[in-house]
């Protein structure tokens, strides 16, 4: 299932795990999952991984990215790959000197492409409540 790269050379995951359906699939169901997996193994909050999920964060962005790498960070969108401007969303970014810019021009795969759009679509639908709770209870 797993076509480690020798050491020294990088992969893309795709290449490295050899298997789309369990990356489509099994794969993503465990991320979505893995506050409540940590929650119960540890039996403890799932905020210290949350919190160092911000340190690696701010470390890419302060300290900047690796020649030739990127990672996700959650930005501020201006519409690139469709995204609507103003959303923030997890976008590939390079960063250096304390500024982040978001990579363009990937060729998203089909099934990539399905997933922003239904990230989008979740995360609209989650800024208009939010915006609709906060308009109502303004008063």
């Amino acid at each position: 299932m797993f076509n480690f790269p020798k050491q020294g050379y990088t992969s893309t995951v795709k290449a490295a795990v050899c298997d789309d359906k369990w990356l489509e699939t099994e794969f993503i169901t465990t991320v979505a999952l893995r506050g409540a997996a940590i929650i119960k193994q540890r039996k403890l909050s799932s905020a210290a991984s949350a919190a160092s999920s911000v340190c690696d964060h701010i470390h890419d962005w302060l300290l900047g990215t690796q020649s030739g790498e990127f990672v996700s960070m959650g930005v501020l969108s201006k519409g690139e790959y469709g995204v609507p401007k103003g959303l923030i969303f997890s976008f590939p970014c390079v960063a250096n000197n304390g500024r982040w810019e978001i990579v363009e021009g990937f060729k998203w795969s089909e099934f990539s492409k399905s997933m922003i759009e239904k990230t989008t679509k979740e995360l609209m639908e989650e800024r208009d409540m939010a915006f609709d709770y906060l308009s109502k209870n303004s008063q």
